[in-house]
């Protein structure tokens, strides 16, 4: 969390590996946490398990990313932070 303060953390949330598919509300439920602790952003992993090897069919899966994402987020601004402005 130090980290936080000095420079924008993304977190990396797993979508699922081949043959182990993780069920969306864990997703849903990861995004909202790094969301709570006001990370700069999420990234996942991987784009293939994420669309094409989900319990979902990718239809559900990208209205559950629109929903899920359906405000526009603000880009961190690197001259705001800390470590960069000292």
């Amino acid at each position: 969390m130090a980290a936080k303060e000095h420079i924008p953390v993304g977190i990396g949330v797993l979508s699922g590996l081949k043959g182990r598919p993780i069920l969306w509300h864990k997703i849903n439920k990861q995004v909202k946490i790094a969301r709570e602790h006001e990370f700069a952003g999420v990234s996942f992993f991987f784009y293939e398990s994420l669309w094409n090897l989900a319990t979902e069919s990718p239809q559900r899966r990208k209205a559950a990313i629109k929903r899920l994402f359906h405000h526009q987020a603000q880009r961190p601004n690197l001259s705001d932070c800390k470590y960069l402005s000292s």
